[in-house]
C-alpha cells in the first residue's frame, strides 16, 4: 500500500479522511514501533487480514466511520494481544452480524478501553438484528443459518432385505440440530441417527467458520417394502432452518419396483417414461402406414391418368385423319338474290364424295378465288355470286 521504509521510528500515523478504499497485506510492516493508526472516515470497504501484521506495539487502532461489512476471522491472528491493543474502534460501519464476525465482538469485549467514550458498533444485517448495538447481543446471536450441502443423489434404490444409509450434510453456526422424519404419520418410530463432524481438507483455518460439515446418517436395517417412501432431514439453529427430502425405493425379490406407497418416486418416473416411449413408437408406426397407403394411391392414380392419356391420343389421331380429309375440300356457295343459296363441295379427287355438314355460325364467307382450283367454274352472271368457304375442324362433323 504505502512505503514507510524510511520512517521506521514512526510511532503515530493519522490518515483520517483520506480516500482510502483498501488496506493491503503488510501495509505497516515497515513501522515496527508504531503505536497508533487512525483510519477514521477513509471510505474503507476492505482490510486484508494481514494488514497490521508486524505491528507488535500497536495500542490504538481506529477503523470507525467507513464502509466495512466484515473482517476476516483470520485477522485476529495478526493483531497484537488484547493487553497491548487496548483501544479498538470499529463503530460507524454497516456490519453483517453473522458467525464470521463473532470474533470481533468477542475481541471488543476483551479489549481494555474507556467504554464511556467508546461508541458501540451497530448491526446493519441480517434484518432480524438491524439497528441493535453489539453490546446487547450474545455471542450465539452472531450466527450463520443452517444450510444443507447437496451431496450425491436424493433417491436411494435398494433390494428388500438389505441395509441402507441416508446421509445429510449440514453446516451452520451455532451447530444446527438435525432431525429426521417420514412423510407417513402412522409409520413406526425411526431409528436414532448417527452424527459426526467431517473436516474438509484445507478448510480448518479461521477463513471458514465453521470449518466442518455436520454429517447426520440414518441407518435402515433389513429393509422391507414398508420402508419405501420419503424421508425428510431438517436442520435448524438460532439463525434459520433448512430441510431436504430423500426418496427410498425398495425392490422385491423379482426386482419389481413397488411405488404404491408414494408418488413422484424414481420408479414412477421410469414407468411414465416407458409409457410415453411406447406411445411415441406406436404413433410413428401409424404415421408410416398412412404414408405408405397414400403413396400407393398416388401411383395407381398416375397409372390411370397415363392410360387415359394414351387412349385420348389414339382417338385424336383418328379424328385428325378425318379432319385432314375434309380440309382438302372446298365448299362452293352460290347465292341467288332473293332466292336463297346452293352449295357444292369441290376440290376433292376420287370417285366418291362424302356429304359435309357445316356449322354456319362458325364460318366466314369470302369471294371465291379459282386460280388454284382447276375443277371450279367461275360464274359471271350478274344475279349470282360465287363464294368459297374454308371448313375448319370445329365446323365439321364426323362422317364415314
Amino acid at each position: 500500500m504505502w512505503s514507510f521504509r524510511h520512517l521506521s521510528a514512526l510511532r503515530i500515523i493519522n490518515l483520517r479522511g483520506n480516500p482510502i478504499v483498501h488496506v493491503g497485506a503488510y501495509s505497516f510492516a515497515d513501522l515496527p514501533l508504531i503505536e497508533s493508526i487512525d483510519l477514521t472516515s477513509c471510505r474503507l470497504v476492505e482490510v486484508d487480514q494481514r494488514a497490521f501484521d508486524g505491528c507488535q506495539h500497536l495500542a490504538d487502532l481506529s477503523l470507525a466511520g467507513n464502509s466495512l461489512s466484515r473482517l476476516s476471522p483470520a485477522t485476529v491472528t495478526h493483531l497484537p494481544a488484547p493487553v497491548v491493543l487496548r483501544r479498538l474502534r470499529v463503530d460507524g460501519n454497516p456490519w453483517l452480524c453473522d458467525c464470521r464476525l463473532r470474533w470481533l465482538r468477542d475481541r471488543l469485549a476483551a479489549t481494555v478501553q474507556d467504554r464511556h467514550r467508546q461508541q458501540d458498533p451497530v448491526c446493519d444485517a441480517p434484518q432480524l438484528l438491524r439497528g441493535i448495538p453489539w453490546r446487547q447481543l450474545s455471542p450465539q446471536q452472531f450466527a450463520c443459518p443452517s444450510r444443507i450441502v447437496p451431496e450425491g443423489r436424493r433417491d436411494v434404490i435398494a433390494a428388500a432385505g438389505t441395509n441402507i444409509t441416508i446421509s445429510c450434510n449440514v453446516v451452520g453456526d451455532p451447530e444446527p440440530r438435525v432431525r429426521w422424519s417420514r412423510n407417513l404419520p402412522t409409520s413406526d418410530r425411526l431409528p436414532s441417527p448417527s452424527v459426526r463432524r467431517r473436516y474438509d481438507s484445507g478448510s480448518t483455518t479461521p477463513e471458514r467458520v465453521p470449518p466442518w460439515h455436520l454429517v447426520s446418517s440414518l441407518n435402515l436395517v433389513d429393509v422391507t417394502v414398508s420402508d419405501a417412501g420419503e424421508y425428510r432431514c431438517t436442520a435448524d439453529n438460532s439463525a434459520g432452518r433448512a430441510e431436504t427430502t430423500y426418496t427410498v425405493v425398495i425392490t422385491s425379490n423379482d426386482t419389481e419396483v413397488r411405488d404404491s406407497d408414494f408418488d413422484g418416486s424414481a420408479a414412477g418416473r421410469r414407468t411414465s417414461l416407458t409409457v410415453r416411449a411406447s406411445i411415441l413408437i406406436g404413433s410413428m408406426m401409424v404415421v408410416g402406414l398412412a404414408v405408405g397407403v397414400a403413396s400407393c394411391a398416388v401411383v395407381i392414380r398416375l397409372r390411370t391418368v397415363h392410360t387415359q392419356t394414351v387412349d385420348d391420343a389414339k382417338r385424336q389421331r383418328t379424328g385428325s385423319d378425318k379432319i385432314s380429309t375434309v380440309l382438302r375440300r372446298s365448299l362452293t356457295v352460290t347465292t341467288h338474290r332473293g332466292k336463297g343459296y346452293a352449295t357444292s363441295v369441290v376440290g376433292s379427287t376420287g370417285p366418291s364424295r362424302h356429304p359435309v355438314s357445316v356449322a354456319w355460325v362458325d364460318c366466314t364467307l369470302s369471294p371465291a378465288e379459282d386460280e388454284d382450283h382447276d375443277d371450279c367454274q367461275r360464274t359471271s352472271t350478274a344475279n349470282q355470286h360465287e363464294f368459297r368457304m374454308r371448313i375448319f375442324p370445329a365446323a365439321c362433323c364426323d362422317y364415314d
